[in-house]
C-alpha cells in the first residue's frame, strides 16, 4: 500500500501556535485542565527557560526524559518554541529533530512567536 505524504507537514511550533489562542480544553491530567490558550503560554514559558540555558556559539540541544505528565507536553512545546528562536546552522538541514520541531518555521508562525503572541 502505498502511502502519499504532504509536500509540506506542519512542525509542532505551528501546530501549537494556531491554537495559540483557543479557549477550548488542550490539556487534561487527573483533575487539571489546561486550554490551549493556556496550554501554549506553558509551552512559550519553558522556551523561555530553554533559551536562557543556551550557550551561543555552541548547538543546541534538549534531552527529555520524564513521565507521562502535562510538564513533559510544556516541555516539547518548549523545545518546538526555542528551536524557532535559534538561528538554523549549516549542519542542521538533514536533522530529523528540526524537520519535525521546524527552524524552517513558517515567516508568520516566527513573526507570531518572535512578537510574544504565543504566550498570550
Amino acid at each position: 500500500m502505498a502511502v502519499s505524504v504532504p509536500a509540506s507537514l506542519p512542525t509542532v511550533a505551528g501546530l501549537l501556535l494556531a491554537r495559540a489562542g483557543s479557549p477550548e480544553p488542550g490539556l487534561a491530567f487527573e483533575d487539571r485542565r489546561w486550554s490551549w490558550q493556556e496550554h501554549v503560554s506553558e509551552c512559550a514559558r519553558y522556551a523561555a527557560a530553554l533559551r536562557a540555558r543556551r550557550t551561543p556559539g555552541r548547538p543546541f540541544h534538549v534531552g527529555v526524559l520524564a513521565d507521562n505528565v502535562p510538564e513533559f507536553s510544556f516541555l516539547l512545546g518548549g523545545c518546538a518554541f526555542a528551536v524557532l528562536a535559534t538561528p538554523e546552522r549549516a549542519d542542521d538541514a538533514d536533522n530529523p529533530l528540526r524537520l519535525a520541531y521546524g527552524n524552517e518555521g513558517a515567516p508568520a508562525d516566527l513573526a507570531r512567536f518572535a512578537s510574544g503572541s504565543a504566550a498570550r
